[in-house]
């Protein structure tokens, strides 16, 4: 993960460091969220993804760990999962793309981490 900002409420957006040994290709992340509060939602938007299309137009899911849950790596946690064109640019001013999605932390105070689904 690149950086991330808080813009306001629940809404997070993201930005991915390019992917090791590539030509600026971003694809992969990986991140976590924590002293996180049982019940409340987040919104994450990603939005520097080289790729025009990807696997989460056909209802590919983020693989989420929660350490307080304990079963392992999971998909199908994250709702509304979208991916689309990103308001940013790149330098030639081609648009990114951005993959959304929402998460609803189940523990107070857990680590949740959430990354590519690579299987």
């Amino acid at each position: 993960l690149g950086a991330a900002f808080a813009l306001g409420g629940d809404e997070y957006t993201l930005l991915i460091d390019n992917d090791t040994n590539s030509d600026g290709h971003n694809q992969w992340y990986y991140f976590a969220v924590t002293n996180t509060v049982a019940g409340c939602s987040a919104r994450f938007t990603i939005n520097n993804f080289s790729k025009k299309k990807s696997l989460y137009m056909d209802g590919m899911q983020p693989l989420v760990y929660s350490y307080m849950d304990g079963s392992g790596w999971q998909t199908g946690a994250c709702s509304d999962v979208m991916w689309g064109q990103s308001r940013m640019t790149k330098k030639n001013r081609e648009p990114y793309s951005c993959l959304e999605f929402t998460y609803t932390f189940a523990f107070d105070g857990d680590c949740v981490f959430f990354c590519l689904s690579f299987s």
